[in-house]
């Protein structure tokens, strides 16, 4: 006879998002939506005359080359700018792990009787003071 599992009146929610994940996930549709902006608003300019016969501009082949050099130039720049920001975020968020592992070594070894500290601007500070509660009560 098989017995059922009890029935939890917790739902699972499948799209709960932390605090973490939220300014990543905005982050990137934030930058994925620039891009798609600028596409779909290019497309609109270039075939607009098709779109809208009455907006009286002449045809846009003339300047094709011109729109296409610019606008690769700008996509270079963008994704600089997001390579740049990408990594001083990830250095925030991940950076000082390695740091914070080798302290919580020398804890646990009895070397190291201070609180673990972070730099300013680390997204860790939540945790470290957990484990900084976790050292002091344990002392």
């Amino acid at each position: 006879m098989k017995t059922s599992k009890p029935v939890s009146n917790k739902s699972r929610r499948y799209f709960s998002v932390g605090k973490f994940e939220a300014e990543i996930i905005n982050t990137f549709f934030l930058f994925a939506s620039i891009p798609l902006i600028i596409g779909v608003g290019s497309l609109y300019w270039i075939f607009s005359d098709l779109v809208d016969p009455t907006l009286g501009r002449e045809p846009i082949g003339k300047n094709v080359e011109v729109f296409i050099i610019i606008g690769i130039i700008a996509l270079i720049y963008y994704f600089i700018a997001v390579g740049i920001f990408a990594y001083r975020k990830a250095n925030k968020l991940v950076g000082s792990i390695p740091r914070v592992i080798r302290e919580i070594d020398e804890v646990l070894t009895g070397t190291k009787k201070t609180p673990i500290t972070l730099r300013t601007g680390d997204l860790l500070t939540e945790l470290i003071d957990r484990i900084n509660a976790l050292i002091k009560r344990s002392q």
